[in-house]
C-alpha cells in the first residue's frame, strides 16, 4: 500500500506568520506568500500591469484622482512636485495643465477634493492650496493644509502652513456651502492641542469626521451651537504617515507606530499582529526615515487593503503588504520599480480576448468577465520614475518583468519520534510549478520536482522516500499555477 499512516493536508490557505515560529504554525500558514492571490480555497501566481499611458512624466505622481462632474463626465488628474495632470483617453497620455510649476517637492504628501457645488478640484499641500475649474487654476486660502476634506458642506483644513509657520493642531472649516470662505459667519477654527501630538489626516466616517493625529484619534460631529464638536475615541493609538490609511464603508484600516489597526468609529483594534516583527520594532525591515512616502488604497472587488512600504534602503515605497479582510489574512505583492502613489480609473473601451497577447492558459477570468468590460475601476499604480501602470488582472507580466510566484510553508514537526516521508499530493492548474523541501528549517532547500501543469484541474505526485524530524515545503514559479490542494503521506518511525 503506497500510502502512510498519516496525512497532512492543507486545505485552508491561510496568509504569512512572521510573528510566531514556523514550527508552531506549521502548515497551517506561510513563511513567505510573495506575488500571489491566496483565496479561501486556493493560491494562485498574481497577475501584472501594463504601462497606462503612452508618455512617462518628468517627476514622480504624488496624487491621482477621478474629477466627475455633476454631468457625469469624467476627467482623471495626476498631480507631481513641478505640475497638474490630465489624462486624454483619446490620445492615451498625460495632458499638462498648469503653466507654471507648483514648486512643491518630493516629501509634501498631496491630498485632492472634489467640491461638487460648482464642479471644482481642490488640491493642496504645504507649498500651496488651489483648485481647478476645469481650465483655470486659482488659489483657495492663504492656509497651506496636510489635512483636507469635504465634510458637511464646507471645506474643512488641518496641520496648515500660515505666513510661513506651522500650525500642527490646527483645524479651520469654511462657512457652509463654499469652499473658500474662512472668514465668514459660520467659519471657524479650533487649536486640537488635548493631545500635543500633530494632525496627520482627515476622513470621513458616516456622519461624523476621523481626525488621525500621530498618536490619538478624534471623532468631529456637527453642532448648532459650536458647529462641531471634537471627542477624543483613541489616545496613544495614531496613524504613521498621512497617506497610509485607507476606508472601507464603515471601516478605516491604517498603519500606526506599533502595529496596523482597524478603526470602527469607537475602537482601534489591531489586525497586524502576525506580521508585526518585520514591520515594527527592532527586527523591522521598514525604512521609517521615509515612511512620510507610504501610502493606502482599499481595492474593492478582492476587499483587500494594500499598504505601500519603504524597505531596506529604499526612499519610495517597494514593497506591498496585502490584507484580505474578509478572511483577515496578509500575502506580499513587490514590483521591479518603486511606487510613489495609487489611484482608480474607470475604464472606457471593452477588452476582446482576441486583444490578448499571451496564451490562453495565462488567464484566468471567464469569457463574460466584469474586469473586461467598460465602465469597471482599474486600480493604478504610479512609479516614481513618473511612468503610471494598470492592475486589470489581465497582464500577465509586470510590464514585461516576469513575476515570479512563491510559498512557503511553515514545519511540521514530530516530537521524541521521527517520519519518513512518502509522497506528496498536488492538485493543481497552469502551466508550470516547481517544489522544494527543506529538512532544517528552512537554512537550506533540496529541489524535488518541476511540474508541468495542465490546462484543467489534475493531481501530481511527487514521492520522497525521506526519514526526517522536520519538513517544509515551498512553491516557486515564474508561470502561471493555481494551487487548490496540497497533501502530504507520511509513516511514523521510531528512533533507532
Amino acid at each position: 500500500m503506497r500510502r502512510g499512516t498519516g496525512t497532512l493536508t492543507l486545505t485552508e490557505w491561510r496568509g504569512v506568520n512572521w510573528e510566531d515560529s514556523p514550527s508552531r504554525f506549521g502548515f497551517n500558514a506561510f513563511v513567505t506568500a510573495r506575488n500571489l492571490y491566496i483565496a479561501s480555497d486556493r493560491i494562485e501566481r498574481d497577475k501584472g500591469v501594463s504601462k497606462f499611458a503612452t508618455n512617462t512624466l518628468p517627476a514622480a505622481p504624488l496624487w491621482i484622482d477621478e474629477f466627475v462632474t455633476k454631468s457625469g463626465a469624467s476627467r482623471l488628474v495626476l498631480i507631481t512636485k513641478d505640475h497638474f495632470y490630465e489624462y486624454d483617453s483619446v490620445n492615451d497620455q498625460w495632458v499638462q495643465r498648469t503653466s507654471s510649476s507648483l514648486g512643491s517637492d518630493d516629501d509634501s504628501p498631496v491630498m485632492g477634493v472634489i467640491w461638487a457645488p460648482d464642479d471644482y478640484y481642490l488640491f493642496a499641500c504645504h507649498n500651496y492650496f488651489k483648485y481647478w475649474d476645469g481650465t483655470n487654476f486659482n488659489d483657495v486660502a492663504s492656509y497651506n493644509p496636510l489635512a483636507l476634506v469635504v465634510f458637511d458642506d464646507r471645506v474643512l483644513i488641518g496641520h496648515t502652513m500660515e505666513g510661513g509657520a506651522r500650525h500642527p493642531h490646527i483645524i479651520r472649516w469654511t462657512v457652509q456651502g463654499t469652499f473658500n470662505d474662512f472668514t465668514g459667519t459660520g467659519s471657524g477654527y479650533y487649536h486640537l492641542i488635548e493631545t500635543p501630538d500633530w494632525i496627520q489626516s482627515f476622513l470621513v466616517m458616516g456622519d461624523a469626521l476621523v481626525i488621525y493625529k500621530e498618536r490619538s484619534i478624534w471623532v468631529a460631529t456637527t453642532s448648532r451651537a459650536t458647529t462641531f464638536r471634537f471627542h477624543l475615541i483613541v489616545p496613544y493609538v495614531g496613524l504613521a504617515a498621512p497617506q497610509l490609511i485607507a476606508g472601507s464603508g464603515d471601516l478605516h484600516f491604517f498603519v500606526g507606530w506599533d502595529n496596523v489597526y482597524a478603526f470602527d468609529g469607537r475602537r482601534a483594534e489591531p489586525i497586524g499582529d502576525v506580521i508585526r516583527r518585520k514591520i515594527f520594532g527592532p527586527e523591522s525591515v521598514v525604512n521609517w526615515d521615509y515612511i512620510h512616502r507610504g501610502w493606502a488604497m482599499y481595492v474593492e472587488e478582492l476587499d483587500e487593503v494594500w499598504f505601500a512600504l519603504p524597505v531596506g534602503d529604499s526612499e519610495w515605497p517597494n514593497f506591498i503588504l496585502r490584507y484580505c479582510v474578509h478572511r483577515d489574512v496578509w500575502y506580499t505583492r513587490d514590483f521591479p520599480w518603486t511606487l510613489s502613489n495609487y489611484g482608480f480609473w474607470t475604464r472606457t473601451g471593452v477588452t476582446t480576448w482576441d486583444k490578448l497577447t499571451d496564451p490562453w492558459t495565462e488567464y484566468t477570468m471567464t469569457w463574460d468577465s466584469l474586469l473586461s468590460t467598460a465602465r469597471i475601476p482599474v486600480n493604478l499604480l504610479a512609479r516614481s520614475d513618473g511612468q503610471v501602470e494598470k492592475y486589470d488582472y489581465i497582464s500577465t507580466t509586470d510590464d514585461g518583468s516576469v513575476i515570479e510566484g512563491e510559498f512557503e510553508t511553515g514545519d511540521m514537526v514530530v516530537v521524541e519520534r521521527r517520519v519518513r516521508l512518502l509522497e506528496i499530493e498536488v492538485i493543481a492548474k497552469g502551466s508550470e510549478l516547481t517544489l522544494y523541501a527543506s529538512y532544517d528549517g528552512g537554512m537550506t532547500w533540496k529541489f524535488l520536482k518541476t511540474l508541468k501543469l495542465a490546462n484543467e484541474v489534475k493531481t501530481y505526485s511527487v514521492f520522497l522516500n525521506k526519514t526526517v524530524q522536520k519538513f517544509r515545503l515551498k512553491g516557486r514559479s515564474s508561470k502561471y499555477f493555481r494551487l487548490t490542494g496540497l497533501t502530504v503521506y507520511y509513516r511514523e518511525e521510531q528512533w533507532a
